[in-house]
């Protein structure tokens, strides 16, 4: 490998604090790839929690539309999926997690 490489890798990695696919993506390389060489290089690989922590720094920056899970602030509800609840946390009738039955919503929208 490329002493150049090596050296962007591990500049990208510890002093920018990028993750494995973050710095794969600059170079146009694979996580794998990164990961692997970085642990031959016997530098000390970040755990998940620290990885979370430098993405996050605060729990409250993971909410709404930061979440993994974040689908477009649309949940269906717990009977079978049977109602659509939409994402209003300041809606005045909101139900549980900040989310409003779509329903309700459009018949109030309409009156």
């Amino acid at each position: 490998m490329e002493s150049e490489l090596k050296r962007e890798m591990i500049r990208l990695y510890k002093d920018e604090k990028l993750s494995c696919r973050q710095v794969g993506k600059k170079l146009t390389l694979t996580r794998g790839y990164v990961n692997h060489h970085l642990k031959s290089f016997c530098i000390d690989m970040r755990t998940q929690e620290e990885g979370l922590k430098l993405r996050f720094p605060d729990k409250e920056s993971r909410r709404g539309e930061n979440s993994f899970h974040w689908k477009g602030g649309i949940r269906l509800g717990s009977v079978g999926g049977k109602y659509i609840y939409i994402h209003k946390p300041d809606h005045p009738s909101m139900h549980v997690h900040n989310h409003f039955a779509k329903g309700k919503y459009v018949k109030a929208k309409i009156s």
